[in-house]
């Protein structure tokens, strides 16, 4: 997943910005209801989530807790505690052997944590893919492994589904199923119980959510969610009960599609305040908290076999709070600092780092968007930055040079990107060394060139579409490294990414394929589809992409294009990102195979070059 959201990452953040890539309890001693009468159990649902017909009553997994059925009657107790954890990526090698490292390890430490927990929910993405022969017999096949090794906890346990349960294969570009409703179906029949439903404890409502829906595992690779009219209908019924909620699910709230056929998610949260206590959910492989609608939202990082990749949260029915347990082993975002003072250089000689290539290492990457836009502070720690330092000035500081490679091409060598920005960048004494600063200075890149350089699929190279990065600074202190060159010890990155002018460009591409005829099946004018002008400006784009949304798409990397550019109108106009930075000073070679680890055409000066000299 974690490759997958960066590609995502790329496109939202722009160009060059991805790489290759959520979250305990003794034995309950209290009576679990996880009996579910008809008011609780979806009687109609959508195709994506259709259940099996013959799952039982029970919903959650049980192990070695009991109850009865809850009922109006019943008050809640005083406390209520459960576990969250989410994207396990449970998987096979080629579908036989059972790797089960990750979850073996998970087990005994949820089994170990101290308290009385009433039950566990996982987020989605329980497996990291299910091959489509699995489909037709699930309980014989190694999903089955999954249950078995999860029903080795000492509590109950109930699971959501994710956008991975949808691949048939896992790679840089997943490969869907071809049959959303089936894989819906045999997960629903291996965990036996529905895609959406209701557990409730004592009188307080778990509420699992099927955030796949209306054909979302198919249209964004299931990296943004959506929920049927049915489905909210369905949690409507549930919180008019006005019983304590929490909500559990993959997407992030504010990763949900903006387009979503049956509605939003917050607008059923406000027609009842105060219901929902909180919600949970996985799907971007790190840990953030905010605010959705009046409701706290947690999501959790990506369980890999280390403690605390989990929420263990307690509800006190008698004050009405909730409390995250174990908050304070979790790595929440936080805004990274640093201090220079000037006057404690250690630089011995700064001619040393003159002709010095050095990346730039970004780290603790925070923004202030929601969402998939809370990735944008790591894909800013994920965006290849090389630094050429070319002079030095007494007094005065280094002059040097930033541009972006690109990381796929070959692994482990920055190769290389036609298009690329150049900048000068002139890095300051700030109050005397070794404190500089550099910058402000802007950014705009070509993000198709970038696309073309890391897919197989042939990209139009006359696509033009706009990453804008502006008002970048950097701050920090240069020391030597254990080499003697000098490089930048520590700092920070200011920078701010500007959504609307991708949005646009990548609009006006689809418009003109549209208006040129060539996407299939989409005839201009034919078919209620909008005719297209001799002349296009900026109000006839903006009219002819909203009549055409959806029933005429391109791909880009796998991806639909329309998709895409909802997932850029999930940030906000401009997102705020802030980093930890340091420098390596790293080789340069023509090739990989003469030993570098960059390619010497970075920097080239030379006419037709991202670097060349002009007058």
């Amino acid at each position: 997943m974690k490759r997958l959201l960066s590609s995502v990452t790329l496109i939202a953040f722009a160009a060059a910005m991805a790489t290759s890539g959520v979250m305990g309890c003794g034995d309950s001693e209290t009576p679990v209801s996880d009996t579910t009468d008809d008011s609780t159990m979806p009687e109609d649902v959508a195709d994506d989530s259709t259940a099996p017909e013959d799952v039982a009553g029970d919903v959650a997994h049980q192990t070695d807790a009991t109850g009865d059925a809850a009922t109006d009657a019943v008050i809640p107790p005083a406390v209520t505690r459960f576990v969250f954890v989410s994207d396990i990526h449970f998987r096979t090698v080629e579908g036989q052997e059972k790797h089960s490292k990750d979850i073996g390890d998970l087990i005994p430490m949820i089994n170990a944590l101290s308290g009385d927990y009433d039950i566990l929910v996982t987020g989605g993405d329980n497996f990291d893919h299910v091959l489509p022969a699995w489909d037709e017999k699930p309980l014989e096949s190694p999903m089955a492994w999954f249950v078995e090794e999860m029903d080795k906890l000492t509590m109950p346990w109930v699971a959501a589904i994710g956008n991975h349960e949808f691949y048939d294969y896992f790679g840089d570009v997943p490969t869907l199923t071809t049959d959303g409703a089936r894989r819906g179906q045999a997960f629903s029949t291996v965990m036996g119980h529905p895609l959406y439903f209701t557990t409730e404890i004592n009188g307080v409502k778990l509420i699992v959510l099927d955030s796949m829906e209306d054909g979302s595992w198919g249209e964004t690779h299931g990296l943004m969610g959506k929920f049927s009219q049915t489905q909210l209908d369905w949690l409507r019924a549930e919180l008019a009960q006005g019983k304590p909620s929490f909500l559990f699910f993959h997407h992030p709230p504010s990763s949900l599609s903006p387009n979503a056929p049956g509605g939003q998610l917050c607008s059923v949260v406000e027609e009842y305040p105060g219901v929902v206590k909180s919600i949970f959910t996985g799907h971007t492989h790190g840990f953030w908290r905010g605010d959705y609608c009046g409701a706290p939202y947690y999501v959790v990082e990506d369980y890999h076999s280390q403690v605390n990749l989990w929420y263990e949260i307690e509800y006190d029915a008698g004050t009405d709070t909730v409390t995250i347990r174990n908050q304070e082993y979790i790595d929440f975002p936080e805004m990274p600092e640093f201090t220079c003072e000037p006057g404690e250089s250690t630089i011995a000689d700064h001619e040393l780092a003159i002709g010095t290539v050095q990346k730039l290492d970004v780290t603790n990457g925070v923004s202030d968007a929601e969402g998939l836009g809370e990735m944008l502070g790591e894909g800013l720690a994920q965006i290849p930055f090389v630094i050429s330092f070319d002079g030095y000035e007494d007094g005065t500081g280094y002059a040097s040079r930033m541009t972006i490679a690109s990381r796929w091409e070959i692994d482990n060598f920055l190769t290389y990107v036609a298009g690329s920005p150049c900048v000068e960048m002139g890095i300051h004494w700030k109050g005397g060394e070794p404190c500089f600063e550099a910058g402000p200075f802007n950014i705009q890149a070509q993000l198709i060139s970038f696309l073309s350089s890391v897919s197989e699929d042939p990209v139009n190279p006359d696509w033009k579409a706009n990453l804008d990065i502006r008002n970048m600074v950097f701050e920090g202190c240069i020391r030597n490294d254990d080499n003697g060159i000098p490089v930048i010890a520590d700092g920070l990155v200011y920078a701010t990414i500007l959504r609307d002018p991708t949005i646009a460009d990548l609009s006006r591409i689809l418009v003109d394929e549209y208006c040129a005829g060539r996407i299939e099946g989409c005839t201009p004018g034919a078919d209620s589809l909008p005719a297209c002008p001799g002349t296009l400006d900026v109000g006839t784009y903006e009219s002819i992409f909203a009549d055409i949304r959806y029933s005429c798409d391109v791909q880009v990397m796998g991806f639909g294009l329309v998709s895409l550019i909802d997932m850029l109108a999930t940030l906000p106009d401009e997102t705020h990102v802030t980093g930890q930075i340091s420098t390596s000073v790293i080789t340069v070679s023509d090739t990989p195979e003469e030993g570098g680890q960059a390619s010497s055409d970075l920097f080239n000066a030379e006419p037709g070059h991202n670097c060349a000299i002009t007058d």
